[in-house]
Parts: C-alpha cells; sequence; structure tokens
C-alpha cells in the first residue's frame, strides 16, 4: 500500500483529479453568479408587471364607476325614474329660435341709445 502512494503515477492522477473538481466548482460558481443575475431580472419583470396590473385594475375599478353614473344619469334624465322620496321636475324645451323672435329688435341702435332706451323709455 505504501508502494501505490509513493508511485509518481498515483501523484499525477490525484493531481488531475484535483484540478477536474477545482475547475468543477468554478463553473458551478460562475452558474451560480448567472442565475442569480437572471432571478434578479426576472423578479424586477415581475414586480413592473404586477405594477402595471394593479394600475389596470385601478383604471378599470374607476371605468367602471364612471359607467355606473351614466347609467344612473340614463335612468334618471331619459326615463325619469326617481329613488324613493324624491320629486322629479322635467322643464320643457325652448327653441331657440322662439328666443330671438322674444328679444326687442335693437340691432340699428347704437350702445348708447339702447342704454337711454333702457334706463329713461323710449325717445
Amino acid at each position: 500500500m505504501n508502494q501505490v502512494l509513493n508511485h509518481p503515477l498515483t501523484a499525477l492522477v490525484l493531481t488531475v483529479l484535483g484540478i477536474v473538481f477545482m475547475m468543477s466548482l468554478y463553473k458551478t460558481g460562475q452558474r451560480n453568479k448567472q442565475v442569480t443575475t437572471t432571478a434578479q431580472v426576472i423578479e424586477s419583470k415581475v414586480e413592473k408587471l404586477r405594477q402595471e396590473a394593479t394600475q389596470a385594475q385601478q383604471e378599470l375599478d374607476a371605468s367602471q364607476s364612471e359607467d355606473d353614473f351614466k347609467k344612473e344619469q340614463i335612468i334618471r334624465d331619459e326615463l325619469l325614474m326617481q329613488k324613493e322620496g324624491e320629486v322629479v321636475i322635467q322643464l320643457p324645451l325652448i327653441d331657440p329660435v322662439e328666443i330671438e323672435a322674444e328679444e326687442p329688435a335693437t340691432a340699428n341702435q347704437s350702445s348708447w341709445q339702447e342704454w337711454q332706451t333702457l334706463l329713461f323709455g323710449e325717445n
């Protein structure tokens, strides 16, 4: 047994095995660093996607509440539905042509003449 340990070939085999073992550890360490870096990149992407999903959910909730307000506006204004104890009054629509016809014709008077007519009556 002592002769086998002292043989130069045994030393060479142990040296080669040691070098292979050290290289294996080195490559494993490099892979570990690469996996860690990749995991950090993926985690940052996941966090960004979570923030986008949260923002999209908030926008969806806001749009749904706006839709609810629009539905209630349609129910109240167009269908004249009401809540308990509430009175709905619908005002008649006035045509703009009628409003123009009701205004006095003062187009050929200057501004100061209109004021004079307004304050002191017809001259």
